[in-house]
């Protein structure tokens, strides 16, 4: 029997108050955040925030803008480790068994994205238009030299030289670059040397070498 266009769809009241006033009913994020805490418990080399410090005698964007950006960047560091630790099956982050093997993939992987989106909410809270530009831009790349890191290792593939050039640049180079055009979003100086900033690529480049020596 089929159900007339125009009939009337009956929704209970109580799902009508629910639905128009969605208060999130959860103590806290405590438990989403968790293993993103777990992680964030063991510094990591500080490079990204020594780097923001560095730039900013050239930029001299407010410390308070300098602070918030270096507080995305991290966020993005870190639940990006999450995330690559499942990738890479590392047993091992900073000296403590990685995130997943105590914490479980798919809370791990939950917690990663969600802080994400936590950093892509920050960004909205700089009060740039060319703010989450930026960051998405940054995090596509990322995703696509990860993807191809990825493929070329699960698939036995050997990439060119330039290609293996690009994959470091998109992945490991992000957060230097999202760093750095974040900060140009709040100052007069020229960054049009940023494009060839290739900090990421050595790192990448050392810890690839220091995997297979």
């Amino acid at each position: 029997m089929s159900i007339p266009i125009s009939a009337k769809i009956i929704v209970p009241e109580a799902t009508l108050r629910i639905s128009q006033n969605l208060v999130p009913v959860y103590p806290s994020e405590k438990v989403l955040m968790e293993p993103y805490y777990y992680l964030l418990q063991v510094p990591g080399k500080g490079m990204r925030k020594a780097m923001i410090h560095a730039f900013n005698l050239w930029f001299k964007i407010p410390a308070e803008r300098a602070v918030a950006i270096g507080k995305i960047v991290q966020m993005l560091h870190t639940a990006s480790l999450l995330v690559d630790d499942i990738e890479d099956n590392s047993r091992l982050r900073r000296g403590i068994p990685a995130t997943h093997l105590v914490y479980g993939i798919p809370w791990t992987i939950n917690s990663g994205n969600y802080v994400y989106f936590q950093a892509m909410a920050q960004c909205t809270k700089l009060g740039h238009p060319k703010a989450v530009e930026y960051f998405l831009e940054e995090m596509l790349k990322l995703h696509v030299g990860q993807g191809y890191d990825i493929y070329w290792r699960d698939c036995n593939t050997c990439p060119t030289e330039a290609e293996y050039m690009q994959m470091v640049m998109d992945k490991t180079g992000g957060l230097f670059r999202l760093a750095v055009k974040l900060m140009s979003c709040f100052s007069d100086k020229d960054m049009e040397y940023v494009s060839p900033f290739q900090q990421g690529l050595f790192m990448i480049i050392k810890k690839n070498a220091n995997n297979y020596f």
